[in-house]
């Protein structure tokens, strides 16, 4: 009841094979010994086979040697041998021998000969005689093998009789879940297999639901049967294998078209069923991956920790994973089904290392999607773990009688009191302190007063961009990121006053800073000598008088860039003041805004100069000499006799130099030809970073260069790939300090090239 039942004339069959491959110098063999028993109902019969196979050059060899056993007759044995030799022009020569041991005899002997004609036809040649009949035979004849069929026929002479054979044979095999119809040349009746459909197990549940798609990109490995991909789908099929045995199908992932799909079981055993094809689906798990950083902050200082274990739990609290940081703090996991998560620091060891996390978990949730998720913010902050300043002890509310408090104890009460410790016992330190160091300068470089705000030094970039990002979002002010003295620094510029400073400093002591500087440039204000333009003839009428315009020093001058915009060129303006302390001016020219650095003693300072503007990013540098700019350098006024004016009569007690407005009569200046300035200056190099077959992998690429690195990265397609690319470098050498970078994130196909003029 509830079983198979399979027809057969025979009790049991047992059925064992022992195959070994074999490496002699340059020769390949194979060894083979295969045992047979079949139990009858008043007999067993046993069967054994030997058989060694090599091949060297052009000469292959097969001997196989057989074995009979029964209880009704003494063994047999018997060997056949076999060789063949590949000639010129397609020719094949095989001669064959067979002997038996038992009795001693030579059983037959046969010589052929192959031609190959077409790509699947074979036309024959044979001799063969058997030394036990003494019969000897010829035969002629051509088979051609289609797709569908092999056909053929032949001319044969056995003694003195001559017969004609004309053949065709094949099968048809037919499945119609997976409408799956094919002729096959080889005969299947009798014969097994299976059809392997992969697909996108979207929900996770193992099993195939209606709107979850086929996996294309699978392959597999069999230890028996035909494999049969199709073109028109997903679906592959092994045909010609043995029913009632058990069959080993391996799968392979590396081909998929999307690297974010993974197999749970990469290994099946399958046992065929005769005459029909078995349908087995494979669920494709789409994963998903995590990204974070541990920073450890210390004294205001800020640094990725390595080695720190970072645990992902399910949302019944299970361990899904454990990774483990690297040297920069960064860790990754892939390999998150779609549903809900926590990543968090392992407890046992911040309580090793006494330290704290903050926060002490992120909760995530990972999308289903035929591409995968990616999880990027996952930031952990560890500290120092704080002493508690005070001890909490609550004692036995039983006690009775009142205990005087002599050293740490309490006096019997059912309420808790803290009992201060000890002096030296414990030592605690309060974070909620604010440092601020002040820096005032008086500089005679710039026009009005500038005020900024300096914290953190880093030796690595990549903190100082996080935290420059972090008060980026708290604050609406510019801020910069310079280096100085080895250390990567980030300041906070765009202060109107002083007033406005303060009132930003509570806003960054909430990020968790404890140091800053506040740095406060005060201008020195002197006497200018302003000019107007009354008529053609230039006749300047100068007047001495207090007014808030540059002083020009004689010497040279910067210019670095003319923008259309004033917000842009205030945007530089600011990033320059936080760069170099000279005199900055902006200048209306042409409908263009110059910005403009003076105050340069000699073109030497100048050359000095250059590679401190260049450090800081700026690298459309223009030098101009004084006569170039306009202004108006400070030099000592030629006052001459003024005209006394009826009207007006002339007060002695003031300075006649206040008083009189003397005409100076200058002559005509030659005329300047105006210089249209240069266009802002566009990017030309680009880096480029790896190139991928699929756009999920060149996606994945770019976020992990966006995450490390905040450079501008753009996909690039091109026929069948893509290229990850890294925009907005102006020279070659600015590329330079991000290979070992990209290389450390396992970028391998790294170079530099110059855009084209026409994509500039």
């Amino acid at each position: 009841r509830n079983q198979k039942a399979i027809s057969y004339n025979y009790l049991d069959e047992i059925k064992a094979s022992l195959s070994v491959p074999l490496r002699i110098k340059k020769m390949g063999a194979y060894s083979r010994l295969t045992w047979h028993r079949i139990s009858f109902p008043g007999s067993k019969y046993s069967t054994a086979e030997w058989m060694l196979a090599g091949a060297l050059s052009r000469m292959s060899a097969n001997i196989t040697t057989y074995g009979a056993f029964s209880e009704y007759f003494d063994p047999n044995f018997s060997s056949q041998l076999s060789l063949g030799f590949r000639l010129p022009a397609n020719f094949v020569i095989m001669p064959q021998a067979q002997y038996n041991y038992t009795f001693k005899e030579f059983v037959s002997g046969k010589i052929s000969l192959e031609k190959r004609l077409f790509n699947s036809g074979y036309f024959n040649l044979s001799l063969e005689h058997n030394f036990r009949n003494k019969i000897t035979m010829g035969e002629v004849g051509l088979r051609y093998d289609f797709s569908f069929a092999q056909m053929g026929f032949s001319v044969r002479q056995s003694n003195e009789q001559t017969s004609f054979v004309q053949y065709a044979r094949g099968s048809l095999i037919n499945d119609k879940k997976t409408s799956f119809l094919k002729a096959d040349n080889r005969t299947n009746v009798g014969r097994g297999g299976v059809s392997i459909l992969a697909f996108l197990d979207l929900n996770a549940n193992g099993v195939r639901d209606g709107n979850e798609p086929r996996a294309d990109g699978l392959t597999i490995r069999s230890n028996s049967g035909r494999i049969e991909y199709s073109e028109k789908d997903s679906v592959i099929h092994i045909i010609g294998m043995e029913p009632y045995v058990k069959h080993f199908i391996e799968l392979d992932e590396s081909n998929f078209t999307d690297v974010s799909w993974r197999l749970h079981k990469k290994t099946y055993a399958v046992v065929a069923d005769p005459n029909m094809l078995r349908l087995i689906e494979i669920p494709v798990s789409v994963e998903a991956e995590a990204t974070g950083t541990v920073i450890l902050e210390s004294d205001g200082a800020r640094s990725g920790l390595g080695r720190i274990i970072v645990n992902i739990y399910r949302s019944d609290r299970t361990v899904k994973a454990r990774v483990q940081t690297e040297s920069d703090g960064y860790f990754s996991f892939f390999g998150l089904s779609p549903g809900s998560y926590y990543a968090k620091v392992d407890t046992a060891q911040l309580r090793k290392l006494d330290m704290t996390s903050e926060p002490d978990s992120i909760a995530f949730s990972i999308k289903s999607s035929r591409e995968g998720d990616y999880i990027s913010g996952l930031d952990f902050t560890v500290r120092k773990s704080e002493f508690i300043p005070a001890e909490v002890i609550m004692p036995d509310s039983a006690m009775v009688e009142d205990i005087p408090q002599i050293a740490g104890i309490v006096t019997g009460t059912d309420t808790l009191k803290i009992v201060p410790p000890k002096p030296g016992r414990t030592i605690a330190k309060d974070t909620s302190y604010l440092v601020i160091h002040e820096v005032t300068r008086e500089l005679v470089t710039i026009s009005e007063d500038y005020y900024a705000v300096q914290f953190g030094a880093f030796r690595n970039k990549l903190y100082a961009e996080i935290m420059k990002k972090k008060v980026e979002r708290a604050l609406d002010k510019n801020v910069e990121l310079f280096e100085e003295d080895g250390f990567w620094k980030v300041r906070i510029t765009g202060f109107e006053d002083r007033e406005d400073l303060e009132k930003y400093i509570p806003i960054i002591h909430s990020q968790g800073i404890t140091e800053i500087w506040v740095i406060s440039n005060k201008a020195v204000r002197g006497e200018w000598i302003t000019q107007t333009r009354e008529d053609s003839l230039a006749m300047v009428r100068g007047t001495i008088e207090e007014a808030p315009m540059p002083v020009v020093i004689r010497g040279t001058t910067v210019q670095l860039g003319a923008f259309s915009t004033i917000e842009e060129t205030a945007s530089m303006s600011d990033r320059l003041l936080a760069a170099a302390e000279k005199l900055v001016t902006i200048r209306n020219e042409g409908g263009f805004f110059k910005l403009q650095i003076t105050g340069f003693a000699d073109t030497n300072e100048v050359r000095e100069f250059i590679p401190l503007l260049r450090k800081h990013g700026f690298d459309d540098i223009t030098v101009l000499h004084e006569s170039e700019t306009g202004l108006v350098p400070v030099v000592p006024a030629a006052i001459t006799p003024a005209a006394v004016q009826p009207a007006e009569p002339e007060i002695a007690e003031e300075p006649p130099v206040r008083d009189v407005q003397p005409e100076i009569i200058i002559e005509q200046p030659e005329p300047v030809e105006e210089i249209t300035p240069p266009p802002p200056p566009v990017p030309r190099f680009v880096l480029h970073a790896g190139s991928y077959y699929r756009k999920a992998e060149a996606e994945r690429a770019k976020q992990r260069i966006e995450k490390r690195l905040k450079l501008p990265v753009e996909i690039l397609e091109e026929w069948d790939s893509y290229r990850v690319i890294i925009t907005g470098f102006f020279t070659r050498e600015q590329t330079y300090p991000f290979y070992p970078e990209l290389a450390g994130l396992g970028f391998t196909d790294i170079f530099v090239y110059e855009k084209p003029l026409t994509e500039r």
